[in-house]
């Protein structure tokens, strides 16, 4: 129900490359409102307000969170001051005025009350000889918010190309103008969001283009701009349904968002849906839906044992062989570490000696799993046949399918030292990272104490990635021409594993000559 004295109730916004002085300054106002600002994609947040289009929050959001809208930062003091004037407030009507459109690129700033101001797209098209379908085309990019021009020139954003050939495909490619096929724009308009150019690359066959740009699944919003009721007996009503609707969603709430909560990031889609995804964001979501309907029914104490098991799924059981303590959670969290684990075919002990001892002689693999910023000092020195774990390390596993040995990787243990000295004046962002592995990268970051930054800058002190071929090759110009280092993702993990920072010239990539 829509509360005029706090318009923003039930809102969760999130931003993305808006700069830190305006982002405090939304965080306060949506405060004000009685709504909430969070800096990561948590699974509750609502509104994205979007600064830049190009950022890991905005593709992900475009890619599988069709529950958040993209907004123009206006949209909050728009709100404000018919709030302040304690003025009629149809939120409805202001959300649709300022979710930003499909090729609108950033929202201004907070005080930008013009649709005039926010960034767009400019769109060129190449090889559509039929007249007719051009101007469709045409159409359809200048309704949806990006500008059209017939010449190519370097301030175009995206070429849309019918055969990848001719002139204009060739200027755009030395230039460095977005090449897409038209499937992009088709798929574009009807999500509502700028999806991945890599995934319409127009020397693609047909039927591979889109695949990953766009995971498809039905979302039911719920409007904040309902009139309340004006009757007691309504609102008696209305709280006997929600109590029925909390009963009988609470196990689907568990599955949608729990994890979120502990790690900041939401559940990928259903992978079996898209057999073609990338391996490095499957989605935990068919195994917890399995997971619900066997707890519901069939939690107990294994016999012979104090092993607690939870009706594993077999064919996602990549820790079948291992068993777990769970130590330093909240309540609430330990619940879901528990729930996860066991989805995952492991068994829970409910103490670090049960691990230990001969009731699980079984297990090939023991771990006690503490919070990622779990100080070394905060849990028991476990004994030599017991491995130290956090949820990055279930979530790896989890995600890809695939049993890690934690001992192969600094990242899924905890940390000895953070943050780490030096690193409180660092400005790191990333280049090849995808899934679960860019959000590990973030969240490492962070907890060292440097920022992280989501958008490639020229005060940014250094980019890391795996190898220098998962870096777009405009990113890796800007860097040579800003004279940023560009570094190998070893160097973090040394950092991590020393506890110190560590000096960068042996791991700058030679071939850069920096």
């Amino acid at each position: 129900l829509f509360d005029p004295s706090a318009p923003f109730k039930g809102v969760v916004v999130c931003c993305t490359s808006i700069p830190p002085e305006q982002r405090t300054e939304i965080a306060q106002k949506a405060a004000e409102l009685g709504g909430l600002h969070k800096y990561d994609l948590t699974p509750d947040v609502t509104h994205l307000i979007v600064g830049e289009y190009d950022t890991p929050k905005y593709r992900h959001v475009a890619r599988e969170r069709p529950d958040i809208r993209p907004m123009a930062a206006g949209w909050i003091e728009a709100v404000r001051d018919l709030w302040v004037q304690d003025a009629d407030i149809d939120f409805a009507s202001l959300e649709d005025a300022w979710k930003l459109k499909t090729f609108e690129t950033s929202g201004g700033s907070l005080q930008d009350a013009e649709a005039a101001s926010r960034g767009r797209l400019l769109c060129c098209l190449t090889g559509f000889e039929d007249g007719e379908m051009r101007q469709q085309m045409i159409e359809s990019i200048t309704a949806n918010g990006a500008d059209y021009t017939g010449d190519l020139t370097r301030k175009v954003t995206h070429l849309i190309v019918n055969k990848p050939e001719g002139k204009k495909y060739a200027a755009a490619k030395s230039w460095n103008v977005q090449t897409v096929a038209v499937e992009w724009l088709y798929d574009s308009v009807q999500r509502g969001m700028i999806l991945d150019e890599k995934c319409y690359d127009p020397v693609l066959p047909k039927e591979e283009r889109g695949k990953g740009a766009w995971i498809k699944r039905e979302v039911k919003r719920v409007s904040l701009g309902k009139r309340l009721r004006d009757t007691a007996a309504a609102a008696e009503d209305q709280g006997k349904r929600k109590l029925r609707k909390t009963a009988s969603m609470k196990l689907s709430s568990q599955r949608d968002n729990m994890w979120g909560d502990i790690l900041g990031k939401p559940p990928s889609a259903d992978p079996q849906a898209h057999p073609d995804e990338e391996p490095t964001q499957p989605n935990p979501r068919t195994s917890f839906t399995n997971l619900n309907q066997q707890t519901a029914r069939s939690s107990f104490d294994t016999q012979g044992s104090k092993l607690a098991s939870f009706g594993a799924m077999e064919e996602v059981a990549v820790f079948a062989s291992c068993c777990f303590y769970v130590h330093g959670f909240p309540p609430r969290h330990s619940e879901i570490v528990v729930n996860y684990i066991s989805s995952l075919g492991g068994l829970i002990c409910p103490s670090l000696d049960d691990v230990a001892s001969n009731s699980g002689a079984q297990m090939a693999h023991r771990f006690m799993i503490v919070p990622q910023d779990a100080r070394p000092d905060s849990y028991p020195p476990p004994p030599e046949n017991i491995q130290v774990v956090t949820e990055f390390f279930v979530e790896k596993c989890m995600h890809k399918k695939q049993f890690f040995n934690p001992a192969g990787h600094v990242v899924g243990r905890p940390f000895a030292v953070f943050p780490i000295p030096g690193f409180e004046g660092l400005s790191i962002s990333t280049a090849g990272f995808t899934g679960v592995d860019l959000n590990h990268m973030d969240k490492a970051i962070r907890q060292l104490g440097a920022r992280y930054d989501e958008r490639f800058r020229v005060q940014t002190s250094l980019l890391v990635c795996n190898n220098l071929s998962s870096v777009r090759k405009q990113k890796l110009d800007l860097a040579l021409q800003w004279k940023v280092p560009v570094v190998s993702a070893n160097w973090l993990w040394t950092c991590i594993e020393d506890g110190a920072k560590v000096p960068i010239k042996r791991f700058l990539f030679k071939e850069l000559r920096q």
